[in-house]
């Protein structure tokens, strides 16, 4: 899957119908954990070679050769007989909020020495959560449609004891422990804690598994992890914010361009108890794993250096209406896609921004320097 991975993202040129053309002037070598492609008519080896793929037999360890047609070969064949799995990469970079606790992690693929990212977080070891992700969704391969499309997800999300030290996310994230806690903070009758009404505190992704259907299921996988979610109400995660993502892949693929995508996190959410004094949650003991106040997503175009930033509340019993900045959906035309539901506080009251206005808030948002409003052009 490896090698398909860096093929499809490197070496060929576009052409419709879900189909490769490879730019006949490249050579490309790859090495692979996995086992050698074939295509599903078995034609292992094409007698004409028009691009030659080196790669590592997994069982011999010996380098092999796969040579493919000259002919347009369909990518929805090609299949590696082993799956891989992605590692991560820690990088001493800042990001986020000013602490020495913050580190940037890649998760990625290795092949040989070299290290390919998917996507990338910032994630703060001490309080245990993460700032913000950062991935590019690829619009440009919309017209290879989907590969190898697969609704099934990993059953579990990866830990990483290097990056929660002190608390078990997974013990953190269960019904039973949320439960309990929420008990023993406003008592047995609160109402922010029910299953039936999807009140209850769900695995967010910052980066979407969605954004990488396009390419590969895999790639889709690599996404579980707990350091790419976020506490978010199920009421939520399923609702606007949901339609948000499901209109930014419609929206790219619409235009067939790549985007940079920030997803992110900001200030820890408050809920009253039976007093009126406003609690700050944590899924974790000791304050560990915040839940977030608000979700961001910023949706950035690097070649016309246009951005827009959607604001989403996570606090859907939200009783008067707050914005951290201009509300600009309606005058760049996404409403359209965000359809009037966005303003349910249940599903996540949900707003847009400009990057300057949020930059003025959230100071220490990833730089993308002076970009243009971007508007929704196909609506």
């Amino acid at each position: 899957m490896l090698m398909m991975i860096i093929i499809l993202i490197s070496c060929f040129t576009g052409c419709p119908g879900g189909a490769l053309r490879f730019n006949k002037q490249r050579e490309t070598r790859v090495s692979t954990k996995c086992n050698p492609i074939a295509d599903n008519n078995n034609n292992k080896n094409s007698t004409t070679t028009l691009v030659i793929h080196d790669y590592i037999d997994p069982e011999s360890g010996e380098e092999k050769r796969i040579e493919l047609s000259p002919n347009d070969t369909s990518w929805k064949t090609l299949t590696c007989t082993r799956k891989i799995r992605e590692s991560t990469k820690t990088r001493l970079q800042p990001c986020g909020p000013i602490s020495y606790s913050n580190v940037m992690i890649d998760i990625g693929w290795t092949s040989d020495t070299n290290f390919t990212t998917q996507l990338s977080v910032c994630h703060n070891i001490a309080d245990e959560t993460t700032w913000f992700s950062n991935h590019t969704i690829q619009g440009s391969l919309s017209s290879f449609g989907t590969f190898e499309k697969d609704d099934s997800r990993p059953s579990y999300f990866k830990e990483g004891s290097q990056f929660f030290t002190k608390s078990s996310a997974s013990t953190s994230y269960k019904l039973r422990t949320q439960k309990d806690k929420f008990i023993k903070i406003f008592g047995a009758q609160n109402d922010f804690f029910s299953i039936r009404r999807s009140f209850y505190l769900a695995r967010g992704h910052l980066t979407p598994d969605g954004d990488f259907d396009l390419i590969h299921n895999s790639l889709a996988d690599a996404t579980y992890h707990y350091i790419n979610v976020a506490p978010m109400w199920q009421s939520i995660n399923n609702g606007n914010w949901k339609v948000l993502e499901g209109s930014i892949r419609l929206y790219v693929s619409l235009l067939s361009e790549d985007f940079v995508v920030y997803t992110g996190t900001y200030g820890v959410l408050k809920l009253p108890n039976k007093n009126g004094v406003k609690i700050p949650i944590y899924l974790g003991e000791d304050e560990l794993i915040p839940v977030p106040k608000l979700i961001w997503k910023i949706l950035f175009n690097p070649r016309r250096e246009e951005a827009i930033v959607f604001i989403g509340s996570n606090n859907p019993f939200l009783e008067q209406i707050e914005t951290v900045c201009p509300d600009l959906c309606e005058d760049t035309h996404w409403n359209d896609f965000l359809e009037h539901r966005r303003f349910e506080v249940s599903k996540g009251y949900l707003y847009c921004c400009s990057y300057h206005s949020v930059k003025k808030v959230i100071s220490w948002l990833p730089d993308l320097g002076n970009p243009f409003i971007l508007q929704n052009r196909v609506s």
